[in-house]
């Protein structure tokens, strides 16, 4: 008995090497087919022939359906501008663009997360405050999750997301703000999150 695939770059393997039968008998056998981390999605033949002693073939076929297994890569994640106004009726065009990167058709859902603590950092006397070190902004180290969320059907390549800066008809308040975005496939495999920092500058 031998077994195959049309699967590429999978292997097929009977059960038993043989199935010895008497006149009007059957028998069952199995074939594991190891299927590829990186196979795609589709549906292949596997077959199983056995070969009788007068010579003569007997050929048995059957499907097997590969499930989408990749989750889709989200990467290249940018706000621009950084520093982002929130669009009022006066001025609707204010906002941001984000664009990012998607390897396969998603859809992508984004959340907004404010810095709610920064990294404290020395000074001299040896106390700690939050606040700059050396002339940068010192990192956040804890955000809160806003409600409300971005969402977009994204194409594989480039894609953009326009941003009001408003989420439930509210403008976001002065303050560090980063976005998490997070594509989901038609076979609902769930990549990582990918993010990206914005400001929204005090108003002036």
């Amino acid at each position: 008995l031998t077994a195959a695939t049309t699967l590429p770059g999978a292997s097929a393997a009977p059960s038993q090497p043989a199935a010895p039968l008497a006149n009007g008998s059957d028998t069952r056998v199995t074939v594991a087919v190891a299927i590829p981390r990186d196979a795609g999605p589709g549906v292949h033949d596997v077959t199983l022939t056995g070969r009788l002693d007068n010579g003569q073939a007997r050929v048995g076929r059957a499907q097997l359906t590969v499930r989408d297994r990749q989750p889709p890569r989200l990467t290249g994640v940018r706000v621009k501008p950084r520093k982002l106004r929130p669009a009022t009726r006066r001025k609707p065009r204010r906002g941001a663009t984000v664009s990012y990167d998607l390897s396969e058709a998603a859809s992508v859902v984004a959340a907004v997360q404010r810095c709610t603590r920064l990294a404290r950092t020395k000074r001299r006397g040896g106390k700690r405050r939050a606040g700059k070190a050396r002339g940068r902004p010192a990192p956040c180290v804890r955000y809160r999750t806003l409600r409300g969320r971005l969402r977009a059907d994204g194409a594989a390549g480039a894609n953009r997301l326009r941003f009001n800066g408003r989420l439930r008809r509210r403008p976001l308040r002065p303050g560090r703000y980063r976005l998490t975005l997070v594509a989901t496939d038609a076979a609902g495999n769930r990549g990582k999150p990918a993010r990206a920092a914005f400001l929204v500058p005090r108003r002036r």
